[in-house]
């Protein structure tokens, strides 16, 4: 038996007070993976060891060997055995962020098969650019329905220009990196905040990897030192979602412990769309004083509007006066969310790549079974702390993929939202993702 949680949430509460933020799970997971490889233990502070997709991540890798010790948001991460099996768990299709399995062999000079990866259902997420690094750098790889195998070959530095952006394919093809003779370099790779802080981290290990103009550029050597203490990034995409909240409730509230230059494009679109912001040495106030205007808004790579963040600005678009047009230029179908808006009373249609929201003067409360993303989840809240009357968002287990403690931070803020834990059978595969972070 697992549990089930849901949220019932009661809108219209507005929300003050401070939230401090958890670590990134983007920035998390990519660096438990790298720490992993150290010939020493390292420690990981500030990690968010209550998100689905870490429990997962750590359940998957101490299976394959690893050792990792948990002591609340802190995590000891050792290679140990690892990999003591070459073939990768079923467990690991339930996370997108097992495809960096693949590389952490490579590096390891190891043979690794791993189920086709899951994660957010937002669409066509190919992981052909993963596979395309893999081989630039010699190595063979087997992909078809069954899975996705690496044989490591002499790897050798390679030049690999990715044709679009891409994070966890940059953050494979720097793992594979690691121990290639002579120095690789990666092209259009995604540098974003998290994928910096990776690359810190990595230097901290003893990595050595630079950035110039856009460039990754990754010197082969034979293994990683470790034995580094480390405090993962503040995740902004939270902070950019409680920004969102305090847009759909009112109030006002400050976020600290994060750095504006990490959501420059988002700040600058919440000011246009009617929220104060102030910004503060690692704190940012929102307020909401009036009514929301509509938006204009394309997503792009960082320094842009992320993709994981148009549908928090479709939520905050419901309420606005006039119409929104959003257009997500990474992923095309990531608006099945759409549905459960409208379900509010939202007046949403949808073209192609991009979505049109005229913005009404209330939503009404609507029950909601579980959405199939983080961010879909997330706007479906977002929605409920406007709606007029109690809303149920039942099975939160995608929202809890990305989202620390986040009805406990909202209770602090002043939402009414209470939390209902039913138990549910499953198959005995399926359940590793709700056991808790603790030292086996």
């Amino acid at each position: 038996m697992t549990e089930k949680r849901s949220f019932e949430i009661p809108g219209g509460n507005p929300l003050f007070g401070d939230v401090r933020l958890c670590g990134a799970k983007n920035s998390t997971l990519p660096i438990i993976c790298a720490a992993c490889l150290g010939e020493r233990p390292t420690t990981l502070q500030n990690v968010p060891t209550s998100l689905n997709d870490v429990k997962v991540l750590v359940s998957l890798l101490r299976e394959m060997g690893a050792s990792i010790e948990a002591e609340g948001t802190v995590l000891t991460c050792a290679r140990g055995s690892f990999p003591k099996t070459e073939i990768a768990p079923v467990s690991a299709e339930r996370i997108r962020y097992s495809l960096l399995l693949l590389g952490m062999a490579v590096a390891v000079d190891r043979r690794m098969r791993i189920p086709l990866p899951g994660g957010c259902r937002i669409g066509l997420r190919k992981h052909d650019l993963h596979v395309m690094s893999l081989r630039a750098l010699g190595h063979e790889v087997t992909d078809d329905h069954s899975g996705i195998a690496v044989r490591p070959a002499n790897g050798k530095a390679a030049i690999i220009a990715f044709p679009i952006a891409t994070t966890s394919g940059t953050e494979n093809a720097i793992l594979a990196a690691l121990s290639a003779s002579g120095v690789t370099e990666i092209h259009n790779g995604h540098v974003r905040p998290e994928v910096l802080d990776f690359i810190h981290f990595l230097r901290l290990m003893g990595a050595m990897i630079t950035c110039r103009n856009g460039r990754i550029f990754i010197a082969g050597q034979h293994a990683l030192e470790g034995g580094v203490t480390y405090s993962i990034m503040p995740a902004h995409d939270e902070a950019v979602t409680y920004f969102a909240a305090v847009g759909m409730a009112g109030g006002c509230i400050t976020v600290t412990g994060i750095d504006a230059h990490q959501i420059p494009a988002e700040l600058d679109a919440l000011q246009q769309m009617g929220l104060k912001i102030d910004v503060k040495p690692q704190a940012i106030t929102a307020e909401r004083n009036g009514s929301l205007r509509g938006i204009e808004l394309v997503t792009g790579a960082f320094p842009g509007v992320g993709s994981d963040m148009q549908p928090i600005f479709t939520a905050l678009s419901t309420i606005a006066a006039g119409e929104s047009a959003i257009r997500d230029t990474r992923f095309c179908d990531r608006f099945q969310y759409a549905d459960e808006l409208r379900r509010f009373g939202a007046d949403i249609e949808r073209s192609n790549d991009q979505i049109r929201v005229r913005g009404v003067s209330h939503l009404h409360p609507a029950e909601i079974s579980s959405a199939l993303d983080i961010r879909g989840s997330a706007a479906v809240l977002l929605a409920a702390l406007a709606a007029d009357g109690k809303s149920v968002l039942s099975n939160v287990y995608q929202l809890e993929r990305g989202y620390h403690e986040i009805d406990i931070k909202l209770r602090h803020l002043g939402a009414a939202i209470s939390t209902r834990t039913n138990e549910h059978r499953e198959k005995p595969d399926t359940t590793t993702d709700e056991q808790e972070l603790r030292t086996p």
